[in-house]
C-alpha cells in the first residue's frame, strides 16, 4: 500500500503538509505532473489541485517532460558546461515518495 507525503502551496505563500494512504493514494497512482483533482482526498474541500511535481525514495526530483514512471540519468546544462543528474519521470509511482501540489482554484459552492 503506497503512502505518499503531499506539500499543498495556497500560492499566498502558505505550505500544508497532508499525508495521503489508502484510497486517497491510490488515486494519486498513473496521475502526471500538470493533471488536476478535487482537494476532497486531503481534507480541501472546494478547492481544485495541479500536481506541479515530486521526488523519489532517493531525493531525486520528477521532471515534466520526461515520460513516464522511470529513472533515469541525464545531462544538465550549466554554464560551466554540462553535469550528469538522475531524475524521475513525471508519473507517479509506488517509488514516490514526496508529492507537491497548488491549489489552482476554489469551487463555488453547489458547483463542480
Amino acid at each position: 500500500m503506497p503512502e505518499f507525503k503531499v506539500n499543498i502551496s495556497d500560492g499566498k505563500g502558505k505550505t500544508t503538509t497532508v499525508e495521503a494512504k489508502g484510497p486517497a493514494a491510490n488515486t494519486l497512482i498513473g496521475m502526471k505532473i500538470g493533471d488536476e483533482l478535487a482537494g476532497d482526498l486531503f481534507g480541501l474541500p472546494k478547492q481544485v489541485l495541479k500536481i506541479t511535481g515530486g521526488s523519489d525514495k532517493s531525493g531525486f526530483p520528477m521532471i515534466p517532460w520526461l515520460q513516464g514512471g522511470v529513472k533515469k540519468q541525464i545531462y544538465i546544462k550549466k554554464k560551466s558546461g554540462r553535469e550528469k543528474k538522475w531524475v524521475r519521470g513525471n508519473t507517479i509511482t509506488e517509488d514516490v515518495v514526496q508529492v507537491n501540489m497548488a491549489v489552482v482554484a476554489e469551487q463555488e459552492p453547489g458547483k463542480s
